[in-house]
């Protein structure tokens, strides 16, 4: 591998004459003999040669790249990476951050499902990340700053007409979805750092929507026997049928369940009739390793002045039945358990 400048015969004076450039003449990996134009300054064109010698060495290794020229290959100038690329000196992974965005969010997706997440977990992480991609038009790795990102998600929360803007929550959520991502990238070694380590939360302390507090023992068997001889509420419909129906008993063993055992609402969604399993005279809540938070396989015992209840519920499902007929994920609060609690003569809380 060695420098040097061309020499040539000028055309007027007939004199011979070297390039203002520095060249390159080097072995790649499949040790064919290159020579590529670099810089009229030397010093430039040394610290070139350094940086080839290490990426061809890498490239007959195998050995990774150290972080600092990896990270040096994301910003070093267009038409040097494509000669690069061009002779294959370039493993995929120091490229990643050429490709759209888009495509490592698949694969991102992809990771997060072998990983055991919930769907419902997969598609909320992704769909929040995408969102901020298309948003701010993001094409590549490159494009990604904090102040975009912070732009786009302040635009979000601000009110349109009546509509409330984002709340400072779900700002955070959002946040948090886009940094784990990038996080990802940088530990599948498709970039050598994120771009957006400092960005940062809202206090969401500072703006509640909702300002949560736990029911009394009172107020919660208030609340389940105003809703056990209430109506039957319903969605819009669909087809000629409603989108979701449940009675007055069976909001009543909902709240029953997510008060005795604490499990969440994507749990409870997931339940069937064979997840209430009566033995020795106990009943327990089993769920299923897919949907718990600890990745196994749960039993919650419920308490005896349940079973009656219980058993006359069950006999209006089939076995493999969903055990709730529920409102969609995130109107479950606004759609029955609001106006539950209002029935009841109990003060839903708003902050």
């Amino acid at each position: 591998m060695r420098l040097f400048k061309r020499k040539y015969k000028d055309k007027e004076t007939g004199k011979i004459q070297e390039t203002k450039k520095w060249y390159l003449e080097f072995s790649d990996h499949n040790q064919i003999v290159r020579r590529w134009a670099i810089d009229s300054d030397k010093a430039v064109a040394n610290e070139l040669m350094r940086k080839l010698k290490i990426i061809i060495n890498s490239r007959i290794t195998g050995m990774p790249l150290d972080p600092t020229l990896h990270e040096w290959l994301e910003t070093a100038p267009k038409p040097l990476r494509e000669r690069m690329m061009k002779i294959d000196l370039l493993e995929k992974r120091y490229l990643a951050h050429t490709d759209h965005l888009l495509h490592h969010v698949n694969d991102f997706e992809l990771s997060l499902q072998a990983k055991g997440n919930s769907d419902e977990y997969v598609k909320l992480k992704v769909n929040r990340v995408k969102a901020i991609v298309k948003g701010c038009k993001f094409a590549t790795w490159g494009d990604i700053s904090v102040t975009k990102i912070e732009a786009y998600l302040h635009k979000l929360r601000q009110p349109v007409g009546e509509k409330q803007g984002m709340s400072p929550q779900t700002f955070n959520f959002y946040v948090q979805a886009i940094k784990q991502f990038c996080k990802w990238m940088v530990t599948n070694g498709r970039a050598s750092q994120s771009p957006i380590e400092h960005l940062s939360t809202l206090n969401a302390k500072v703006d509640r929507r909702h300002e949560r507090r736990a029911l009394s023992v009172k107020e919660m068997q208030k609340l389940l026997d105003a809703t056990l001889h209430s109506k039957t509420r319903r969605g819009r419909m669909v087809g000629g049928r409603p989108s979701w129906e449940m009675t007055g008993l069976e909001r009543a063993i909902l709240y029953r369940l997510a008060m005795e055992t604490g499990i969440r609402s994507s749990e409870l969604r997931s339940l069937t009739k064979n997840s209430i399993v009566f033995d020795e005279g106990e009943a327990y809540v089993v769920v299923d390793a897919a949907y718990s938070k600890r990745k196994r396989e749960d039993r919650q015992p419920l308490k005896p002045e349940s079973d009656d209840l219980l058993r006359q519920f069950l006999t209006t499902r089939l076995d493999d039945e969903p055990l709730f007929n529920m409102p969609p994920k995130n109107n479950v609060a606004k759609l029955i358990f609001k106006p539950d609690i209002e029935a009841a003569g109990i003060g839903y809380q708003d902050g």
